[in-house]
Order: structure tokens, then sequence, then C-alpha cells
């Protein structure tokens, strides 16, 4: 079982549980040209975010989520074969995926 969330950033690369108790769960290095603190700021959204969706089991949030994507744009292809492609439930669709897909 992971340490529960929300987790932060303890600076210098560190994440922690939270600012009482200041044990460090990871601590991110810098790597090549990358920062330790845009590893660390990656790792705390991922995390978070998991933990948002199922505190009890984020992991299965984590390892969920190229089926999820998959269903999305499948669910939105159908709408548009159908003609229902402008509905709000496709908009939403639609723009969850290009959040997911944003470069």
């Amino acid at each position: 079982m992971p340490t529960p969330g929300p987790w932060l950033t303890g600076g210098e690369g560190t994440v922690i549980r939270d600012r009482g108790h200041s044990r460090q769960i990871a601590r991110c290095i810098k790597w090549d040209d990358y920062s330790d603190a845009a590893n660390c700021s990656l790792i705390l959204a991922a995390v978070n975010a998991c933990f948002a969706i199922n505190p009890s089991n984020p992991q299965a949030v984590a390892e969920a989520l190229p089926e999820l994507v998959s269903a999305l744009t499948e669910a939105l292809a159908g709408f548009n074969l159908l003609g229902k492609g402008q509905t709000d439930f496709a908009n939403k669709c639609r723009a969850a995926i290009a959040k997911l897909e944003a470069k």
C-alpha cells in the first residue's frame, strides 16, 4: 500500500507526505539537462491525480489510464459516426482527449 496522499514537494527535489512529517517519500535527481524540480513536479501531479480519483488504490488508476483513453476515443468516434459528434458529452470527450494529448 502506498503512502497516503496528497503528496507535496519538500523542496530541493524531494517528495513528502505533509509538512508535519518531513520524511521523504522520494528524492528526484537532476538527470542530464532535466531539472530535479520538474521531475518532482511530474511525480506529484501524476500521483495526486490518481489519489483524487481513487484514494484507496491510486495505482489502479494509473494502470487503467491507457484503456480509458482508448475507450474515450472509441466512444467519440462512435458519436461522430452516429452524427452526434456535437453533443455536450461528445464535446466533453473531445476536450478531455485534447487535454490528454497536449504537448
